[in-house]
């Protein structure tokens, strides 16, 4: 628990402006929020996030797991 608790204060990211730390949203409800998203490009962004977070091995996202563009 300590080496955690270690890595996680030692990869806190604070704003540069104020130095104050940032929130931490891990507990976030990632499903409610997509829920009460009302717009479009958000939506597609918090559906990926939502099928992400179900899975440690996807959790973490690419450049290439974007969408193509033509």
């Amino acid at each position: 628990m300590g080496r955690e608790r270690a890595a996680s204060e030692e990869c806190r990211v604070s704003n540069s402006a104020t130095g104050e730390p940032l929130p931490d949203y891990t507990g976030a409800d990632l499903e409610k929020i997509r829920e009460c998203v009302d717009h479009p490009v958000l939506s597609e962004i918090f559906a990926g996030l939502v099928v992400r977070a179900r899975s440690p091995e996807t959790a973490v996202a690419y450049y290439d797991d974007g969408p193509t563009i033509d």
